[in-house]
Parts: C-alpha cells; sequence; structure tokens
C-alpha cells in the first residue's frame, strides 16, 4: 500500500494522521483482502481499498469536528465503512455498528479485535426494526452511512436514531442530483434539514462524491421508520408530497 498516499492525503485535508494509525490501517487493508477471498465481503479491488473505502470514509471528519463528538452510530456497516476507519481515526469514540448481516458483523469483530479497538460495540438487526427499541432510538449525536439505499428510504432508515439537535452524515456519489429535491422535500416530515451537500474528489479517482449533512430538530414520529414494505409501497417522498398539497 502507498501509505504516503493516505497520510498526505489526510494532512492535506487537516486529519492528523500518526505512523501507529497508518501501520493499522495497513494491517486492515490485510485482512479485508485475507478474508475477501474467503467470504466476499466487498467487490473493491486491491488497488482502491485505501481510497474508495479509507480515506472516502475519513472524510465525514473533514465536516465534522469528531473531536467534539463521544459516540456515533453506523448505519449498514458492511464490511467495516465509514465504522472502522474512523473508530482508527478517533480512538476516543464511541462506534456502534448496525448491520443486517451477520456475516459482515462477525468479520469486523474479527478484524477490531485484530486491530487492537476496543471502541467498538455491535447490533445485529435491520434498522427499520431496531430503530424502535427504546435504547437505539434518538441516542446518537452522529449517523453515518454509505449509499445502502435510495435517499428518501435511507433518511426514514437513520434519522431516528439521531438524537434532537444532533446530525447524520450520508457518503454519497454524486449521482443523486435527480433524487435531491425530492429528498429535501421528505425531511420535514422526519424533523431534520438538509444542511449542506460537500462535495469531494478522491485522489487517483475522477468521479466527484459528497458527504450529505442532515440536521435534527426535532423529534422523528414513532411511525418511522416504516416496514420494509411500506417503505416500497409508499415512498416518504409520496407521502410528503400528498401532506403538502
Amino acid at each position: 500500500m502507498n501509505h504516503s498516499l493516505l497520510s498526505l492525503t489526510c494532512n492535506g485535508w487537516g486529519l492528523a494522521l500518526s505512523s501507529k494509525q497508518e501501520n493499522t490501517f495497513a494491517a486492515f487493508r490485510d485482512l479485508l483482502l485475507e478474508s475477501n477471498e474467503r467470504v466476499n465481503l466487498t467487490r473493491i479491488e486491491q488497488q482502491e481499498i485505501e481510497s474508495l473505502h479509507f480515506l472516502d470514509s475519513v472524510r465525514i471528519a473533514v465536516e465534522i469536528d469528531l473531536n467534539e463528538i463521544h459516540s456515533l452510530l453506523d448505519v449498514g456497516s458492511g464490511a467495516g465503512f465509514p465504522a472502522l476507519p474512523l473508530a482508527i481515526m478517533y480512538p476516543h469514540l464511541k462506534v456502534h455498528v448496525l448491520d443486517a448481516s451477520e456475516r459482515r458483523l462477525d468479520f469486523i469483530e474479527y478484524a477490531a479485535r485484530q486491530l487492537g479497538l476496543s471502541n467498538i460495540t455491535y447490533h445485529h438487526g435491520r434498522a427499520e426494526e431496531l430503530a424502535h427499541e427504546s435504547s437505539l432510538r434518538e441516542a446518537f449525536p452522529l449517523v453515518t452511512a454509505r449509499a445502502l439505499a435510495p435517499l428518501h428510504t435511507l433518511i426514514e432508515l437513520i434519522l431516528p436514531f439521531v438524537e434532537l439537535s444532533g446530525k447524520a452524515a450520508l457518503l454519497r456519489a454524486n449521482d443523486h442530483q435527480e433524487e435531491e429535491s425530492e429528498f429535501v422535500r421528505a425531511t420535514g416530515l422526519l424533523g431534520c434539514t438538509l444542511e449542506g451537500a460537500h462535495t469531494y474528489t478522491l485522489p487517483q479517482k475522477e468521479e466527484s462524491r459528497s458527504v450529505l449533512l442532515i440536521s435534527k430538530s426535532s423529534s422523528t414520529p414513532k411511525d418511522f421508520p416504516r416496514s420494509k414494505k411500506k417503505m416500497e409501497r409508499q415512498p416518504l417522498t409520496q407521502i410528503a408530497s400528498t401532506r403538502s398539497t
């Protein structure tokens, strides 16, 4: 792995990366490659791990000062992104990972143990169900997610976990513009507002990406999130459109 790409990019973004953390990222890279051969955790190619996984994950810290946050929840963590890179960069953070796949959570737990990370908590289940548990609902100052669903579905899944005055940070490829107007209309139903879309380009990549920041000003109605079938049958944007007329 070209260690200087990770460290130089982080430094250019104003993020401090110690040599110990850089070595931890290298060890994580090796674990990903080793495990991916056996269980197919991610489709990403070896040469893209550093940029599309590591740097894309820590980009959140450019837009939000994670030194001021004590905990976060990563919804749909997959192979551990952005959860594990953020846990490496910010050891004070209590990082909660949520995924419906037990196989992926097993890998995250294994990787965290191998990397010496003790700041990870695991939640196995579907977001639309766990968001109704009192111990998790509106319990986190920051909730993160990568592109795992259309925007209107994604916010319905994750915003119930965000505490009042908290934020959600969504990592997205810049193919969401057509959705954005509908997405903005739907945010009010969940007590939130789109704070901004911060665009960036990863090193050695041409396509731009965005961190969407969403702030929460009022409690999410208890009916949300709905079941998967209800979300598919009547998208949140459709409800918002009906109520605005």
